[in-house]
């Protein structure tokens, strides 16, 4: 084995080819490079740099940003300090983005810039254990407290950085490396650790499972978020463990003219990307626009709408829908040239296992299955069976020919169009803990944004209110109240949880039969579905430019 560990797969691919050209970007108005020799040297500064603010092996960095060259940099430099990295998804709320990093125990923290330092400013007292934020990008004010990340890799002693790296090139598989952080059903965020294996095991599977396919595919644009695993395992360590050319698109709304002038032979992006790409080709072949080498498109998070796969397929680029989890390092299932089945997510790939347990649940197996939750040791007991395989929350079942079709969720967890899973239980409650609320229900799955059914308090009116409180239910003041009441709940949530619109009803809007939780809400939606779908009509006719 040429590598053990992440690190020692850098190493490996520098050694062996140098001078080609690992990372593109667009910056300064034009495309850039970076080697593998020039990313190793800085990996080697960053891991230095971080042994100088006193970071030991096995303890936790973060990174806050959306993909980028500088979030390679900072996840292999943390990883050949020895540290293991919890990515965190910039579009969080600054108050949950500081529950995550007190989580974590997180002592740095590297930031996209001073203005996404200054949002966690306010919450640095509920992190006892961040020291130092870096930025990814800019200079450091004065007397911010802040390091630029040229500044933190300024740090390192000559030759630190080096002997670190080569030191930790040698931890076997084993060592943990990663944390993926994702949500629970109460909305309470849970820790995934990953180690080294295990994200190779994934990566190795994937590369397994492709054979001589992957051998044209020279260069890849990653779109998709790395705090997730799809843009961190499929987008970044990918192209890393094939020895390719890794390019980052600028923005999703850019994509296709990115692609265009990067012309990739694959794309990693979410599916609601890949239909907005469609969007903006209606009248080219979709291949020639994209730089005219597209062979493959790799997507997860959500189902692929089919006139997409197929606008794709028509062209002859293969789109590679898979199936995967946070606690699974990624992929799981693929599908893939010479095994692709519509509406399946694909069979497993090789060495994964994937059953179906008595009540439907998809159960999971395979040398890229997770360690454990953080500091969650009864979590990471109920998250597996007693064979020892993951409890993935999805019902499902697998077809003769060994496909794997998803029909729903065991538990009620929303899964918006662009892969983003809410909690409905936490905005629930959320709204209900406000004045003039008495219940409210959560809706989204599969949707682009997440509505809600709201019961008025009417004895809170009484109260508060008495001239609004017998008023019908579409009276603009009412309206209005409540409406505050949601902005002020939207406050405290992420952008991709926020209610973007609401109804009220008089009565409970789940049954309040003697059900099963799932079982009510399902009733519930069906009874209020025309209801929910003039939300949805009302508030995408709003949504369009005059």
């Amino acid at each position: 084995m040429e590598y053990e560990n992440l690190v020692g797969l850098l190493k490996a691919r520098t050694d062996a080819h140098p001078e080609r050209p690992f990372l593109r970007y667009y910056r300064d108005e034009s495309w850039q490079d970076w080697s593998y020799a020039i990313v190793l040297r800085r990996v080697e500064a960053i891991a230095g740099g971080l042994a100088a603010l006193g970071i030991r092996s096995g303890e936790r960095v973060a990174i806050i940003a959306g993909a980028r060259p500088e979030w390679l940099l900072a996840d292999l430099g943390s990883m050949a300090a020895g540290a293991i990295v919890a990515g965190v998804d910039p579009r969080l709320s600054p108050h949950e983005t500081a529950c995550t990093l007190d989580h974590a125990e997180v002592r740095v923290a590297f930031v996209e810039g001073p203005n996404h330092a200054a949002r966690l400013a306010e919450f640095r007292h509920t992190m006892p254990h961040l020291e130092h934020l870096a930025l990814l990008e800019g200079e450091a004010p004065d007397g911010a407290g802040l390091l630029s990340l040229a500044a933190l890799e300024a740090l390192a002693e000559p030759d630190q950085g080096a002997d670190l790296l080569a030191r930790q090139a040698r931890r076997p598989r084993e060592a943990p490396a990663a944390i993926c952080y994702t949500s629970g059903t109460t909305g309470v965020p849970r820790g995934a650790v990953l180690t080294h294996g295990q994200l190779l095991g994934a990566l190795e599977a994937a590369a397994h499972a492709f054979g001589d396919e992957h051998a044209e595919v020279d260069v890849w644009l990653d779109a998709a978020p790395p705090s997730h695993a799809l843009g961190r395992v499929c987008g970044q360590f990918a192209p890393l463990l094939l020895g390719r050319t890794l390019a980052f698109a600028r923005r999703g709304d850019t994509l296709v003219d990115d692609a265009a002038e990067v012309r990739p032979h694959a794309i990693v992006a979410a599916p609601h990307v890949l239909a907005r790409m469609i969007e903006r080709v209606p009248t080219r072949p979709i291949r020639e626009r994209l730089g005219d080498r597209l062979s493959f498109v790799f997507c997860g998070g959500a189902p692929v709408p089919t006139d997409v796969e197929h606008a794709f397929e028509a062209e002859g680029v293969h789109v590679c829908a898979g199936w995967g989890l946070a606690e699974t390092a990624g992929p799981v299932t693929l599908n893939r040239p010479g095994a692709t089945r519509p509406g399946s997510i694909g069979r497993p790939l090789p060495g994964i296992e994937v059953r179906v347990g008595e009540d439907g649940e998809l159960l999971v197996h395979g040398p890229n299955v997770f360690s454990g939750y953080l500091r969650d040791p009864e979590g990471t007991e109920d998250a597996f069976d007693r064979n020892g395989f993951l409890r993935t929350g999805d019902i499902g079942h697998i077809d003769d020919d060994g496909f794997v079709h998803l029909t729903g969720r065991r538990k009620e967890m929303i899964v918006t169009t662009d892969g983003r899973s809410v909690a409905p239980q936490k905005l629930e409650q959320m709204l209900r803990e406000r004045p003039f609320i008495a219940s409210a229900m959560a809706y989204g799955h599969q949707r682009p944004f997440v509505v809600a059914l709201i019961t008025l308090d009417r004895d809170a009116l009484i109260s508060w209110h008495p001239e609004l409180s017998d008023r019908p239910l579409d009276d603009p003041a009412l309206h209005t109240l409540v409406e505050d009441e949601v902005r002020r709940v939207n406050d405290r949530l992420a952008q991709f949880e926020r209610i973007r619109a609401f109804r009220l009803l008089e009565g409970e809007p789940a049954d309040p039969e003697p059900l099963p939780r799932r079982a009510r809400r399902r009733r519930a939606e069906a009874r209020h579905q025309k209801l929910l779908e003039a939300m949805y009509a009302a508030e995408q006719v709003a949504s369009r430019p005059s």
